[in-house]
């Protein structure tokens, strides 16, 4: 058993990452001290904000927040390890500036991972996610068996760092978030997690995720997200990492292929997308998709002005309202 396992009221560490969010960072930063659990750290990293974030921080008279300010910009990634480098308590929990804690969160995932042994790493709960006016539910499928779980993280986003309780102790044996990606980088460290640590789960609502603009650090910034080069080395540190796992689903390895191609397409890099276009329908041949493009790449490779034009059009579908349509060329 580990020391947060020793004491009645284990010390929760919240961290928030924050860039030039002053206007959303307060009502964040209220989710934590109206929790109904109280012993707790609240850890502030502020990522170079040129804005009033730190006017913000100051209004709140708490000897429980800690201020940590960086001069330059960093990614999410960073300023969540140098958190976990400084942390005090025996639990953490994550939390983006523009989302909130349902009042209950610490209390109820507390309850659940304490006394629990170790080889139960941490607990979540659901996620209402607010976006474009609706509401939706994260994780939207509860796994009972891990392996379930794992396979899915290892597809997609199944359990991200929203309202999850993690013991201090996990961070030794599976490693911190990877700053080498720029994108996802909660994603892989929860599949690192799900591979070496079983879970407790609470049924109520405990996180409040609210989307707003592309600002947020936990976008890192907007440029490297839409720099399609960091994407694919994204891509490829991920497929590297997980080569053994991902080796053993075709669709999964089929889905990274694909994600490599597209953004190798919008690099106008068409030789090398049309190789991984083809790598995706050997490795999962009844796929139309890759059929799709690869038609598309022989209509557009010897025009500048077609390709031009096939990215305006699929801008438009990526921007449209059907979703179905979209998935096709996604």
């Amino acid at each position: 058993m580990d020391k947060s396992h020793q004491t009645s009221n284990p010390l929760v560490s919240v961290i928030i990452s924050t860039y030039n969010r002053a206007n959303l960072l307060g009502r964040a930063m209220n989710s934590v001290l109206n929790q109904s659990y109280q012993n707790f750290e609240l850890l502030i990293v502020d990522a170079a904000s040129i804005d009033e974030t730190r006017k913000v921080v100051n209004t709140f008279s708490d000897s429980r927040i800690k201020y940590l300010k960086f001069e330059e910009r960093i990614r999410k990634s960073k300023a969540i390890n140098e958190a976990v480098g400084v942390m005090k308590g025996d639990y953490l929990t994550i939390l983006d500036d523009d989302d909130e804690l349902f009042p209950q969160m610490l209390q109820e995932e507390v309850n659940a991972l304490h006394n629990t042994p170790n080889n139960i790493g941490f607990v979540f709960g659901k996620a209402k996610v607010l976006r474009n006016g609706k509401i939706f539910t994260f994780p939207r499928r509860i796994y009972r068996k891990k392996a379930d779980f794992y396979k899915a993280q290892l597809h997609s986003t199944a359990l991200s760092l929203w309202g999850t309780l993690i013991k201090k102790a996990c961070f030794k044996n599976v490693g911190l978030l990877n700053e080498e990606l720029v994108l996802g980088e909660d994603w892989e460290f929860m599949l690192r997690l799900l591979k070496q640590y079983d879970y407790k789960y609470v049924s109520s609502p405990v996180y409040k995720a609210n989307y707003h603009d592309s600002s947020n650090i936990s976008h890192l910034s907007l440029n490297l997200i839409k720099n399609y080069s960091e994407r694919i080395r994204s891509y490829k540190i991920f497929l590297n990492a997980h080569l053994d796992e991902i080796q053993n689903s075709k669709p999964i390895l089929a889905k990274f292929y694909f994600r490599i191609a597209r953004n190798l397409y919008n690099l106008h890099k068409l030789r090398s997308s049309g190789k991984f276009f083809r790598l995706t329908l050997l490795t999962k041949p009844l796929n139309f998709r890759p059929l799709l493009w690869l038609l598309i790449l022989e209509f557009t490779k010897n025009s500048l002005v077609r390709y031009q034009l096939s990215q305006r059009l699929l801008n438009k579908i990526e921007n449209s309202n059907f979703g179905w349509f979209k998935k096709i060329f996604a």
